[in-house]
């Protein structure tokens, strides 16, 4: 996380809890053709602790769009 920093990533992943860690800013992709979501703000800095209460509650929201993201237009 400390040398991504100032720059520019995609990172493409199946795990929600890498992206809380590490990210700025997480789209959800899913559809046919596929679309982006809007963008998911975590709070504070990178490496964010993956056992704090907004980690936890972003990663349960996470989880609640991506079981839906399939089924929204």
């Amino acid at each position: 996380a400390k040398l991504l920093r100032g720059r520019t990533i995609l990172l493409v992943t199946h795990d929600p809890l890498e992206a809380l860690r590490i990210s700025q800013r997480i789209f959800i992709m899913a559809g046919r053709p596929a679309r982006l979501s809007e963008a998911t703000l975590p709070d504070g800095e990178t490496p964010r602790d993956p056992a704090a209460a907004a980690v936890l509650h972003h990663h349960a929201e996470l989880l609640r769009r991506l079981s839906t993201a399939d089924a929204q237009p």
